[in-house]
């Protein structure tokens, strides 16, 4: 397998993946759940960091592109 089809594979494997993580995750904020006010703040502050990773990430791989 060529590295770029390989790439595309993985890429949408893994945002299906991620999409469906976070509407799991966003399932939690139903009225079915209780948490407390510290774990909320866990769970935010947690997929805020994550999510500046990844974008980082991304977004120092673009530039890399971009030379």
């Amino acid at each position: 397998m060529e590295k770029r089809e390989k790439s595309i594979r993985l890429m949408n494997k893994r945002l299906a993946k991620l999409k469906s993580l976070v509407d799991r995750l966003a399932n939690l904020s139903t009225s079915h759940y209780s948490y407390t006010e510290d774990e909320l703040d866990y769970m935010i502050s947690t997929l805020k960091e994550k999510n500046s990773y990844a974008v980082g990430c991304l977004e120092r791989r673009k530039e890399l592109n971009k030379k």
